[in-house]
C-alpha cells in the first residue's frame, strides 16, 4: 500500500514539474522604458498569442518541450523574432528590446494653401503646426507623454503661427496631446523617436467645441 502511494506522489510531482515549463520576459524600448500592449505570439507545437501588460511583462505557461518562435509586434516598432528551445526548465528572457521602426511624416506646407512653411529651426526632436482651417492656433498647449500613459513628460505652447517644438526628447514611443480653449482636444498616437531623430508631424487640424442651445 505504501508503495502505491509513493508511485502516485511521484506521478503528481512529475506532472507539476512539467507544468513549470514557461517562457516569460519584459518588453522595453531602446531608452529602457517598458512597452505595454505588445502582441507576443508563441509558435511551435502550438500557437498562442498574449498581450504584454502595463509593465511590458508577458508569460507563456504549461508548455510542452520543443522548439519555438516568439514574435513581438507593436505599432511604431520593428517586428522582433526569437528562436528558442524549451526543455525541462523555464526560460526567462529578461528584457527584450524592440527597435523603433516608425517612419516619420515629412510635410511641405505651401503658401498656396494660405499656410506658412515650418521653419528649419524646428528640425530636431518633435515639431509641427496646429491649425483651425487656414489659421494657426496660438497658445495651444502641446503635451508629450509616453505612449499609453497619462503622465506628461514635456509641455510647450504654439507660437503666433501655430507652430510648436519639443526639444531634448529621448528615444521612445510617445503620444502627443493638444489642447486649446474653445477647441476639442486632439491626440497623435504612437510617435516613434530614434536617438537624435528629427520628426515633423502632420498638420493638426482642431475642431471647435459646440455648445448646446437650451
Amino acid at each position: 500500500m505504501r508503495i502505491c502511494c509513493s508511485l502516485v506522489l511521484v506521478a503528481v510531482g512529475c506532472a507539476a514539474q512539467e507544468n513549470t515549463r514557461s517562457i516569460s520576459g519584459t518588453v522595453i524600448d531602446p531608452s529602457g522604458a517598458s512597452i505595454p500592449n505588445v502582441t507576443v505570439t508563441l509558435s511551435g507545437s502550438t500557437t498562442v498569442e498574449v498581450k504584454a501588460d502595463n509593465q511590458g511583462k508577458f508569460l507563456f505557461s504549461s508548455l510542452e518541450p520543443g522548439k519555438y518562435k516568439v514574435t513581438f509586434q507593436r505599432a511604431g516598432f520593428a517586428r522582433t523574432i526569437l528562436d528558442l528551445t524549451l526543455d525541462a526548465a523555464p526560460i526567462f528572457l529578461g528584457e527584450v528590446v524592440l527597435q523603433l521602426g516608425y517612419q516619420p511624416y515629412i510635410i511641405e506646407v505651401t503658401k498656396e494653401n494660405g499656410w506658412s512653411r515650418v521653419p528649419s529651426a524646428c528640425l530636431g526632436s518633435i515639431c509641427g503646426s496646429v491649425r483651425y482651417g487656414s489659421a494657426g492656433v496660438t497658445n495651444a498647449i502641446v503635451a508629450l507623454q509616453l505612449s499609453g500613459e497619462p503622465h506628461r513628460l514635456k509641455t510647450t505652447r504654439t507660437d503666433a503661427s501655430g507652430i510648436f517644438q519639443l526639444n531634448n526628447v529621448q528615444a521612445g514611443l510617445y503620444d502627443l496631446v493638444i489642447e486649446a480653449k474653445g477647441f476639442k482636444p486632439a491626440t497623435i498616437d504612437s510617435i516613434g523617436l530614434r536617438h537624435g531623430g528629427q520628426i515633423t508631424l502632420p498638420l493638426v487640424q482642431l475642431q471647435r467645441l459646440t455648445t448646446r442651445v437650451r
